[in-house]
């Protein structure tokens, strides 16, 4: 093997490196970032967005309640005003009604005389004008003549013996009972209808006697 021969023509002139730019000295200036530092700032970051989420949800619960408080204060405050228009005259109604049981007791006085027939049908307008009047504010008699006695609408100061009747039936209104807008503000007097004693030994015997076997 043949040695290749040396080329003295060779430029051995050494090689210089490239010179530093700007923006490589500017790199080498920049400070290296410590990344825990940066981590515990984004942590505290988070804790405060937790803390602001957090004080926004209880402000949110807490304008919900106070919004619930208050329809709940407008629909009593309703309430009450349409009750109060509804019963605002019960006290003065319930003082006129005695006046008014005047004008019944007075048109079934017998009148023998034309001048005293006069003065009767005066009252009995009187009478039916006053009452329109009251119906007007929710005023209202109660229907009692043949209905089943009840104890919460009616006040039982007689009881006869009646076998024509149905028992407890009303036979006969003593003085009438009053409502106001449904609300009972006086209760009717009445004379009721019972079975005859008689009547009820033989129910009674009936009831006890044995069946047949």
């Amino acid at each position: 093997m043949k040695n290749k021969p040396i080329d003295n023509n060779i430029d051995e002139t050494p090689v210089k490196s490239a010179p530093e730019t700007k923006a490589d000295e500017k790199a080498d200036r920049i400070p290296i970032i410590d990344q825990t530092d940066e981590l515990e700032k984004l942590q505290k970051e988070i804790e405060d967005l937790r803390k602001v989420t957090s004080e926004r949800d209880e402000f949110l619960k807490l304008l919900q309640r106070v919004q619930a408080d208050f329809l709940n204060y407008q629909k009593r405050i309703k309430s009450e005003k349409e009750c109060w228009d509804k019963y605002q005259d019960e006290n003065l109604l319930r003082e006129l009604l005695p006046a008014f049981d005047n004008f019944g007791r007075t048109l079934k006085l017998e009148c023998t005389t034309d001048e005293a027939k006069c003065i009767m049908d005066g009252v009995t307008l009187i009478k039916r004008e006053v009452f329109r009047i009251l119906e007007k504010r929710g005023l209202k008699q109660m229907k009692t003549l043949g209905e089943k006695f009840d104890p919460n609408l009616h006040e039982a100061v007689a009881m006869t013996e009646s076998a024509e009747h149905k028992d407890h039936e009303i036979l006969e209104e003593v003085a009438p009972g009053f409502t106001l807008n449904d609300r009972l503000i006086r209760a009717a007097k009445v004379r009721i209808a019972m079975k005859p004693k008689q009547a009820e030994k033989k129910e009674e015997a009936k009831s006890v006697e044995p069946k047949a076997s």
